[in-house]
C-alpha cells in the first residue's frame, strides 16, 4: 500500500470516527439527558482530538519532505492523546451511565 494511499484511508477512517462520535455525544445529550460529566471528560475532548487529527493529516499528505517527520511526530502525540483519553474512560463508561 503505498503512503499516499495509506494517508488517505486514514483520514477518511479519522473523519468517519469523528462524525460517528459527534452524532453519538448529540444522542446522548438530546435523548438521554446525559451527565455533562461524561460530556466533559469524555465525549467532547475525543470528538476535539478526532477533528484535529484529521486536519494534520490532510496536512501531512501535502507537507514537504523536510516538514513531513515533525509532522508524523504530531500525528503520533494526537494518537496518544486520544489513547489516554479513551483508556479510562471506557473502563468507567458504564458506572457513569
Amino acid at each position: 500500500m503505498s503512503e499516499s494511499l495509506l494517508i488517505n484511508v486514514l483520514i477518511g477512517l479519522f473523519t468517519i470516527l469523528g462524525v460517528l462520535v459527534g452524532s453519538i455525544l448529540e444522542f446522548l445529550r438530546e435523548r438521554w439527558k446525559i451527565k455533562n460529566e461524561i460530556v466533559k471528560t469524555f465525549l467532547s475532548p475525543l470528538s476535539y482530538k478526532l477533528e484535529t487529527l484529521t486536519f494534520k493529516l490532510k496536512f501531512f499528505r501535502v507537507a514537504p519532505p523536510t516538514e513531513a517527520r515533525w509532522r508524523a511526530n504530531e500525528i503520533i502525540e494526537e494518537i496518544s492523546y486520544i489513547r489516554k483519553i479513551l483508556e479510562p474512560n471506557i473502563r468507567n463508561l458504564p458506572r457513569q451511565l
